[in-house]
């Protein structure tokens, strides 16, 4: 941990009373009782009943990324040197002793003392364990408050993540900036866009998409970055905040005519205009200077500093990649002198056309290698849908710099089932195995969208922690006792059937055709065999009716079956179905943005931003999100298909679109939760056909392939 990192724990402190060991000698008592307190507040709201039965000691000698974990007369001990380690110690104990799970869909705690169980010694060869992706910004997070941000901090300790990315706040330190270099409110809000799409304005992507910003979000934002940085801290983990990428705006332009800047369109489409300055320009080391400054004054100091460069987009063919990458670092040094440049490598596997070996070498070449940490966010795609090089290999171990492995379980929020889950649970061996110079010192997941394919999230935590791979088959016989606290006989049906559909293979956009204006989206979702899992899944109804996390699953699946029914969905019942889900409800969306305190007139505005990102979008990024959520289906997807389906020209369907996106007016009422599940069941009640006898110790065919 440097010492920023370290400085900013201190920072937040507080002196709270120790539960554990002695520390050793140079341990201050207000650091240890920090730290087990924080891990212990954790735990008490996952249930407020764990503390009870859970020591946690601090070990100020224990090597981070480790855990230890032993029961004493029914007292669950956890042993660790940092509070992630010991959430990490408590949820690793949980589950593997089947006593519950922590998922976006709800939670389940078995109260009672622990059985005698062996000793639990956990240990990590990852440095650092990643999360979030900079999109997840705008398609998750964009409008949360601090209780549901400290949930999902929570998850994030219980998974063991300690380099998660902390990007809320990034315009009101911009602002300060533009302020002090001359640009007026009117300008400094027109320089930004509206809250659900921050995340491609700070790539360089947009602008100008439900411009202006009101100048209320800021003071909301750095009240509640404050409180993300804060706990993060205090857990021990290290954040990677938002740097300067040289992204300005035209206002800046105008202020300043004589500045060098790039004028780059995402994707090469005209619609998409940004304007970065370039950095060799002084204004840039003056700019980042500045924000950093204003950023450490803010929110205290820190040491990964976020920088994203020609992110999705081409670049001059003259231009010296070399030295404009020198020439950041120089400013970042210059401002941070123990600063470190974390930048996301999507395209280095997503345009190698763009992107060869040659160039990214030469981009890397003039950057000392300890100033530098890449995140190579895709491994899945490489791997099962470009089917490429290893990015790694393919640039030589990233020329020694320090780098990620992480993967994109999902794009846009979508809730459509999939995932290779054999290729999640062996991955990690490959990547631990290949040689030193060429090894990652951190391990990630990068989702554009959370709260969906939970079981991936799962899977995907523990792999950090088992270098030596998962067996899959195993693994989900404990997950399932964890989720629902039993393990039905048909559950080797349904996971029989998704490991041969949706969850054994890998699709980059899971969606349906009727989530789109016809022949504007094609059905890329794989609904293969989900019929025969969802009759598993209803054959359990007479163990695990009313079972939370059991008919959260019902419904979930049921709706994505029913979406596939052809010529035409149910689209009532689909709703119906998940209006009594937990999370894939539209009302729960919106409630969050119109939340988010300001005017009334700033909460329409802000109700209009969550509207407009998972339906238009913006020019050529339409139904991209393409969410199967209760009142986005009643209200939109199947107006919007009927329209269709008499005969609406497209000046129409725009105008119904628009229409939706600019009437701020909630959701309509919704048809019957309980019924449509009780209906779904009765349906789907006749016995499941899923070919040869299958059982999760002896292994089944696709796995194999």
């Amino acid at each position: 941990m440097g010492w920023k990192c370290v400085f900013g724990l201190f920072l937040c402190l507080c002196s709270f009373v120790c539960i554990g060991e002695t520390p050793s000698v140079g341990v201050k008592d207000s650091e240890v009782g920090a730290v087990v307190e924080t891990a212990a507040g954790v735990l008490s709201r996952f249930s407020p009943e764990v503390m009870q039965q859970v020591r946690l000691e601090y070990i100020s000698t224990m090597a981070p990324g480790t855990f230890e974990a032993t029961v004493q007369e029914g007292i669950l001990l956890i042993r660790g040197a940092t509070g992630v380690d010991l959430c990490r110690g408590f949820y690793t104990a949980l589950r593997q002793s089947g006593r519950g799970i922590n998922s976006w869909t709800g939670k389940r705690f078995e109260r009672g003392a622990w059985k005698p169980m062996a000793p639990l010694r956990g240990r990590t060869p990852f440095q650092w364990r990643y999360f979030f992706n900079a999109v997840t910004f705008g398609y998750t997070t964009a409008f949360w408050d601090w209780s549901r941000w400290e949930a999902e901090i929570d998850r994030l300790a219980m998974w063991g993540v300690n380099f998660p990315l902390a990007l809320t706040g990034q315009e009101a330190v911009m602002a300060q900036v533009y302020q002090e270099m001359g640009l007026t409110e009117e300008e400094i809000g027109a320089s930004f866009c509206g809250p659900a799409h921050l995340p491609w304005l700070r790539m360089g992507n947009i602008e100008g998409i439900d411009a202006p910003l009101p100048m209320g979000w800021h003071a909301s934002q750095v009240t509640l970055q404050q409180q993300i940085l804060m706990r993060m801290r205090q857990l021990g983990m290290e954040p990677i905040v938002p740097g300067f990428s040289g992204v300005v705006s035209e206002a800046f332009v105008r202020h300043y005519p004589q500045a060098q800047v790039m004028r780059l369109n995402w994707g090469g489409q005209k619609r998409f205009n940004t304007v970065l300055l370039h950095p060799a320009d002084p204004l840039f080391k003056e700019l980042t200077k500045r924000y950093i400054r204003a950023w450490e004054a803010t929110f205290g100091p820190c040491q990964y500093w976020l920088i994203d460069l020609f992110n999705e987009m081409p670049i001059p063919p003259e231009l010296d990649v070399a030295a404009l990458a020198a020439a950041v670092n120089d400013a970042l040094s210059s401002a941070d002198a123990d600063g470190v440049w974390v930048m996301q490598g999507w395209m280095f596997g997503y345009q190698r056309h763009i992107w060869d070996a040659n160039r990214v070498q030469q981009l890397l070449s003039r950057v000392p290698n300890e100033r530098m940490v890449l995140l190579d966010l895709a491994a899945d795609y490489t791997a099962l849908l470009w089917r490429q090089t290893p990015t790694h290999q393919y640039y030589d171990g990233f020329y020694g710099k320090r780098w990620v492995n992480s993967y994109i379980p999902n794009m846009g929020g979508k809730t459509g089932y999939t995932g290779n889950l054999a290729f999640y649970a062996t991955h990690v061996a490959q990547i631990a195995s290949v040689p030193v110079a060429q090894r990652p010192v951190g391990f990630g997941v990068a989702p554009e969208g959370l709260e969906n394919n939970e079981v991936i999230y799962e899977l995907l935590a523990d792999c950090a922690w088992s270098p030596e791979g998962i067996d899959l088959l195993s693994w989900l016989r404990q997950y399932t006792q964890c989720r629902y606290g039993c393990y039905p006989e048909q559950m080797d049906a349904y996971w029989q059937a998704l490991l041969a559909g949706p969850y054994g293979s890998f699709t980059d956009h899971p969606r349906f055709a009727w989530q789109g204006r016809s022949g504007r989206v094609p059905e890329t979702i794989d609904t293969r065999h989900t019929e025969a899992a969802l009759r598993a899944l209803v054959a359990c109804a007479p163990v695990l009716k009313g079972n939370p996390l059991y008919e959260a699953d019902l419904r979930e699946l049921g709706a994505i079956v029913l979406g596939a029914v052809k010529p035409t969905p149910d689209f009532a019942w689909m709703d119906a179905l998940l209006e009594g889900h937990p999370i894939h409800r539209l009302a729960t969306w919106l409630a969050f943005a119109k939340a988010t305190p300001g005017t009334p007139a700033e909460q329409a505005y802000y109700e209009r931003s969550a509207r407009r990102l998972v339906t238009t979008w913006g020019p050529g990024v339409e139904d991209y999100s393409a969410r199967l959520w209760s009142g986005l289906i009643r209200d939109y997807y199947a107006p919007r298909y009927r329209l269709e389906k008499v005969g609406a020209s497209r000046e129409a369907l725009a105008t119904f679109e628009a229409n939706w996106v600019e009437q701020v007016r909630g959701c309509s009422p919704a048809n019957d939760a309980s019924e449509a599940l009780n209906r779904l069941i009765r349906h789907y009640a006749s016995p499941a056909t899923t070919g040869a006898p299958f059982s999760l110790t002896e292994g089944n065919q696709s796995q194999k392939e």
